[in-house]
Order: structure tokens, then sequence, then C-alpha cells
């Protein structure tokens, strides 16, 4: 349901439903079969209602990009940093406008810098807000993140930024309050490089990771480790479990009334309940939390229940609390973790060594985790099952046990010990990060990581299993999997979906270039990091042939440094006045040509005259041809680089186009639309942006011309095919869209 383009009627559901229970009325044979159809129809109806609800609760079309000012609550953790400060804000329902509407994702900036106002922005603080709204939209790109659907997920309503503020009442007592409290507790007492890692075991909060402490835990895979999910979960269940059992013994009149264990088990689960708490709710501690304590009823009930009905059944309970959880990685990669220590240390006859176990179980998890990070992310990290092997044991038995009482106790001395172990943890990581090879993997397809993980799981069954030994060898197609491409003679360009800005994947059947890198954002990031290397990854290019720079503007160029440190860049070309920190940036010069497997590019501007005044008519200019077509990439040149450009070059040839400035009322003069003659047009702008790209008298004049115009704002990614078998030219929505995404 969670993949489907739009939403099924309820009484559609209802109505099958029904059919279903007449029909397990008459046939009982097919009792079984007719069962578990019918657990499918409620599954996807209860899914769909709650996406119903979800969706009435979103920002209105009415409302997007419009000044508001409500009244309401501030929820969470606010997060400061950059001198302003990110909260969510749930506004009151009574509020005029705010109707049924969910949470907001407010940023709150100042020109002046952090101000008084901003230092009031507390757990449950009541404020009148003057809000500019935005409703929460997606980029869409191959291999890209989905930020609706992870907004629809996390119950996010819709986005905007304060433009001033007045507050109405301080926060009174609550657990957002006393974790606020904390964190300001261990931010007073640890220095920030480690305050942020022990900030994220403790209270699950994130934003004081730094950016190289986050590749650290990539590179080496330890992130599940500062993240709080079953692990921590588990840790703290298990400790109090521990403790309250061994005490519970000890106490014979106790243990005659009430068994250790089921005393034990209560605890550990009150204990999980409140570590959650703790970490804020967050959906990987919640779904930990329901996988314990079905577990625990299943051991209190008596019941010998097999360990993997106990798994399916938790697996229903967190979808049942969030039928989201599917969309999220994390959800797989927990039960799979899960399914993979039940394979291998339940059921065998011959009992091990404890540290065979604990290699064995580190070896199960990576096997059975590897198709799900293949899938998600594309390149595994070899040094993860190393670093996991010294990670675990120090975060579990030493790491969150003194942190967690340290935060109980509120003792400065647990507290530093804990700062001490973790220094010394991360100092490891970072050596092991620097030994760690990154592989060119891609991304498989879903379909081939669900064959693969069913594969490994038979792979995982005791010895004597038939095809136990075959089935390991079908990790091998997963690992050898490489995306389509061109084959000789052909080229694919796609326009990458990168908001306001530009960014043009070309590839030949063994070449690679990049035609502008998108731009670096206001408060911190590019487009080029966060954009256009995983549309690169989901491609299967690992190297650029050449990286192109059109031209000094952001939108083109913000991205640059990000993309080379992400990919091996071979040659740098740009436009003048184009410079990089050490690399150096060939220039680009009407006239030069070269071909990559059948494939001509031509520089057609600028040329050797006069360098033109305005920075945009400095833009490369570029032209890629292929069986007679051509595709034209031209920067932000205007009106005047457009007549240079057309005076003494025959544009006859081109088939599509790249607008030139985003569609701008500057550029797509007449005379160019005419010499180009293209069938289709391509505009590269922002959803919404500020400066109304395409502007509609541009639109309406290639239109007029014949010419087929599509937008990434409304398209997403724009892929262009030119070579045997004709020209081809697709949006990315046309295989991408989702039930929550705009239309």
């Amino acid at each position: 349901m969670q993949q489907s383009t739009s939403l099924l009627p309820l009484p559609m559901y209802a109505g099958a439903l029904l059919l279903v229970g007449l029909i397990m009325m008459r046939v009982s044979r097919w009792h079984v079969g007719l069962c578990l159809l019918a657990g499918l129809l409620i599954g996807a109806g209860y899914a769909t209602g709650r996406a119903h609800i979800r969706l009435e609760a979103r920002v209105l079309d009415a409302l997007d990009r419009t000044t508001v000012t409500w009244q309401g609550t501030v929820t969470g953790l606010p997060e400061r940093a950059d001198g302003g400060v990110r909260f969510v804000f749930k506004p009151d329902a009574t509020t005029d406008g705010a109707g049924s509407i969910g949470p907001l994702a407010l940023s709150w900036y100042s020109d002046d810098g952090f101000d008084e106002s901003m230092t009031r922005v507390r757990p449950g603080a009541r404020f009148s807000l003057t809000i500019r709204l935005r409703q929460a939209s997606s980029l869409f790109n191959p291999g890209g993140f989905d930020h609706a659907g992870w907004y629809l997920a996390k119950g996010i309503g819709g986005l905007g930024y304060v433009k001033n503020g007045v507050l109405i009442a301080t926060s009174g007592p609550s657990v957002d309050a006393t974790r606020d409290r904390l964190r300001t507790w261990i931010e007073g007492e640890i220095s920030p490089p480690v305050a942020g890692p022990l900030l994220a075991m403790a209270l699950g909060d994130q934003s004081r990771i730094s950016d190289t402490q986050w590749d650290t835990f990539r590179v080496t895979g330890t992130a599940h480790l500062v993240a709080i999910s079953g692990l921590h979960v588990g840790i703290v269940a298990g400790l109090v479990a521990a403790c309250v059992g061994a005490i519970w013994r000890r106490v014979p009149w106790l243990v005659c009334r009430i068994p250790a264990r089921h005393t034990a088990l209560c605890c550990a689960v009150v204990a999980a309940l409140a570590y959650a708490a703790l970490a804020g709710f967050g959906i990987p501690v919640v779904r930990a939390v329901i996988m314990l304590s079905v577990a625990a009823i299943a051991l209190i009930g008596g019941r010998q229940s097999a360990p993997f009905r106990v798994l399916l059944l938790a697996m229903v309970a967190v979808l049942v609390f969030d039928p989201w959880a599917v969309l999220s990685a994390g959800f797989w990669l927990s039960f799979s973790a899960v399914a993979a220590l039940m394979l291998v240390l339940s059921g065998r006859l011959a009992r091990q060594p404890r540290w065979r176990q604990f290699l064995l179980a580190q070896a199960a998890i990576s096997w059975m985790s590897l198709p799900i990070v293949l899938g998600v992310f594309g390149a595994p990290s070899l040094i993860s099952p190393l670093a996991n092997a010294l990670a675990i044991p120090v975060v579990s038995i030493v790491l969150v046990p003194v942190l967690l009482l340290a935060v109980v106790s509120g003792s400065s001395s647990l507290l530093s010990l804990a700062a001490w172990v973790l220094e010394h943890l991360m100092t490891a990581l970072s050596a092991m990060a620097g030994w760690s090879i990154e592989l060119s993997w891609t991304s498989p397809p879903p379909w081939l990581v669900m064959i693969t993980c069913a594969a490994l799981v038979v792979s995982l069954l005791p010895r004597g299993t038939p095809t136990r030994r075959v089935a390991a060898l079908c990790v091998l197609p997963l690992m050898l999997w490489r995306p389509e491409g061109p084959s000789t003679g052909a080229v694919w360009a796609t326009v990458i979906d990168v908001g306001q800005g530009l960014s043009v994947l070309v590839r030949t059947a063994s070449h690679s270039l990049l035609y502008d890198t998108g731009r670096a954002y206001y408060r911190g990031g590019d487009a080029g990091r966060s954009v256009v290397l995983p549309a690169l990854s989901k491609a299967g290019v690992h190297q650029l042939d050449m990286l192109v720079l059109s031209h000094d503007d952001n939108d083109h160029v913000g991205g640059a440094e990000s993309v080379m440190s992400g990919v091996r860049v071979q040659q740098v070309v740009g436009g003048v006045g184009v410079e990089l920190k050490d690399r150096t940036v060939d220039p680009c010069v009407a006239g030069v040509s070269w071909r990559w497997d059948g494939v001509a590019f031509d520089w057609l501007y600028p040329d050797h005259g006069p360098a033109a005044a305005a920075d945009n008519d400095r833009s490369c200019v570029l032209r890629i041809r292929a069986s007679g077509h051509a595709l034209l990439l031209t920067g932000d040149i205007t009106r005047d680089g457009e007549a240079r450009l057309i005076s003494g070059t025959d544009l006859s040839d081109v088939w599509a186009v790249v607008a030139p400035h985003h569609g701008s009322k500057s550029s797509s003069s007449p005379a160019f639309v005419n010499a180009v003659n293209a069938e289709h047009v391509i505009f590269s702008a922002g959803y919404k942006n500020p400066y109304h790209h395409p502007a509609r008298v541009v639109v309406e004049r290639w239109e007029a011309h014949g010419t087929r115009s599509w937008n990434t704002a409304t398209v997403g990614a724009v892929t262009a095919a030119l070579g045997q078998g004709g020209p081809h030219i697709e949006g990315r929505v046309t295989n991408g869209r989702r039930y929550w995404h705009r239309h």
C-alpha cells in the first residue's frame, strides 16, 4: 500500500473483506488462504485509513506559501545551531485557519544573530508565531531522499519559518522539559566533540553530531550505535532484568509468590519504556519496546510459542503502531538482525563457547544485513565487522550503562568517565575509518534484494539443510549487479531535480560527464552532497571523466566541492571566473570538440572574442550529438549570449535543449527559439521558486513553436536518450510518485 500512487476508498476494502467473509462461510477448504487474504485486506484498509488522517493534517494548498499568525505549543527538543533554532510547533486546533493541521517543523533565524526570543523556545512553551508556511515536498531523482514521505511518517503537517513571535506562557514540568535540562547539563559538563554522540545515546538528540563524526560512523558501519534503537533498549532491559532477577531470587518469600523471571521481564519492559521516554519516543525506540513487550507477554503467559511466531507478532504490532515503518531501512535492518540471531543461536544441539557465539552472531547479522545495506546505501563498509566487534562490547558493557547511571544520578564523575570511554572509542573508529576501502557497488533493485534475503535465510539454517550451501551463492548476483547504461553510439543525459539550480549527468557507454552541481544552501549543506551524489551512485557512476562548471553562480557550482570529495574527477572545465581550491580549472572554448564512444561533444560558446560583461553570459554551452540528433546545454546565457551563439552556429540538429537561465524572461529570445527549433525544452527550476522560473511567457513562446516543455519542478529528473532506436525523453515522476506527493 505504501508503494501506491493513490489511496483507494475505504469502502472498497470493506466490501472486499465482506465478500471474503461470505466465501469463508461457504468454502471451508480454502480457510487458510482466505484468512491470509482477509488479514491483508484488514491491514491495507487500516493503513489506508491512517494515511487519510495524516494527509488531512497536512498544510492545505490554499495555505502553501502564505503567512499566518497562530498560537500553539513547542514539542520535542529544539535544535539550536547556526544562529537560530529549529523546533516542532503544534498549533492550537481552535486557532483560526489551523483546524486539524498537524505539528509544524519550523526554523527561526535572525539576521542579527541569536536573539532573546529564541532562548525562550523550550519544550512546552506556548507562543504566538507569525509563520511563513509551506508544504513538505520532495525532489524526484533516482536514489533521492523522499523528504515528503519522511515528514509524513513522522506526522509533520508542514514546514515554515518564523518571522516573529511572542511568548505566551513558559513551559511546565514534562518529559521533554526534563530532557532539555539534561541536555543543558551534559553540554555544560562535556566538550562539544564528545557531547554530540553522548547526547544521541542518552537522549536521542543527534543534532550535535558533526559531519566528520557522521562520516566516521558511516565508513565503519557503526552509526546504529549512536541512533537509539533495539541495541540500546536491549542493553537497558537486559541490565535491569539481570539485576532485578538476581535480587528477587535471594528473597524466598517473594519467589514463592511471583516467579523471578516474570518480575524481571516486567521490570525490563518498564525500564525500556522509561528509556524510550528519555529518548523522546522516537520510532526506532518504540519499535524496540514493542518487540520487547510482545516477547515478554509471550514468556509470562507461559505459551511455548516458536521464536519466529513471536517475531512476526512483534512485526505486526509495530506496523499497527506505525504503518509507515516499512519505508524505513531501520525497520528491515532491526528485524533481519533479530531473525539472524534466532537462526544461528537457537535450535542448535551443540553448545558453543560465548566468544564463538558472539563472533557467529556478528557474522550472521552482517551477512543478513548485506542485501538491505546494498539496496539502501549502495556501498557497504568492509571494516564494519571489525569495528562493530570492538564498538558493540564497549558500548553495551561500559558506555551505555555508565552514561545512563550518570543521567539518573546526576553524577558528573560518571559522565566524565563515559566521555573518556567515548573519546578513546572515537579515536579507534577514526583510525579504522582510515583503513577502510569503500567498494564501488551500486544499489540493486528491490526485487533482487528480496530474493537474496530469502536465500540468505536458507544459508543460515543448521547443517544438513538441503541447498544450504547453494543458497549462500545467491548473494553473487546482488554483488555483481550493475544498472543499465547506454550502448556504444548512444548517450543518456539526466537533468537532475536539484530544485532551483542546474545539474546534468551525461553518460555514454564508458564515460561520464557532469554539467554543474546545483547550489549551496544558505544554512549549510549543498545539493552536491544531498542530491547529486546519490543520483550518481544510483546510476553506477563512481568516476567522472569531466566535471563542467558552466559559470560562477551559486546555483550552478555550489555543490562542486562535495561532488569532488564523493567521486573521482579526471578533469574540471569551467567558464571564465570559475575557481576551485587545490584544483586546476580548464577553460571551455568554442571550437574544441571530442568524441566518447561514438558520441560527439562540441563547445559552442564562449568564443575567443572579448569576455561578456555579465557573469551569466560567460556560461559554457555544450552540444552533444548522437545518431543525427543533438542535446544543447546552455547554462545561464541571456539574450546577448544567445545572439552571439546563433550568429555563427547551425543549431538545426538540436532535438532537446536545457532552457537558458531556468526559463527566465531574460533568455529564450524569439530568435533563439527559432534558431534552435527543438522538439523538447527542459526547464530546471525549483518548486514555487521566488524567481517564478520558468516565466509563463517563455513557456508559451517555446510551446507556440511546437516544442514540448518539461519542468523538473513538476516531473522530477528528466532523462533524454539519443542514439540507436531514436531519441526518447521521460520524467522521473512517471515511476517515482507516491500517494503523499504533490500532484
